[in-house]
């Protein structure tokens, strides 16, 4: 996938990861933060997505480091919608 191929298709997931998002909230508003972070950082490290490689893959991934990291970084005081998530994802290791 060239450079100029990653907008449209991040764009094509877009809905995708709202879904996933909104298992975790039922604010929407809150839902589309982490998809907004998850899109900025593909973008800005396209440079290390592998062609022929699962890109919605890629993406939960980059999004569950991302919950991770912020978890960690708020030591707790994150939203109680965020400390659900990544504490879901870390015992059922869906990602």
């Amino acid at each position: 996938m060239s450079t100029y191929d990653l907008p449209d298709q991040l764009s094509n997931l877009h809905p995708d990861l709202l879904s996933f998002t909104r298992r975790f909230t039922k604010d929407r508003d809150e839902s589309l933060d982490p998809v907004q972070d998850t899109i900025l950082k593909a973008l800005s490290y396209s440079d290390q997505f592998k062609q022929n490689r699962n890109l919605l893959g890629w993406l939960f991934i980059i999004m569950r480091n991302t919950f991770i990291n912020q978890y960690h970084a708020f030591n707790g005081n994150a939203y109680d919608w965020q400390i659900r998530w990544v504490k879901q994802l870390i015992s059922s290791r869906q990602l």
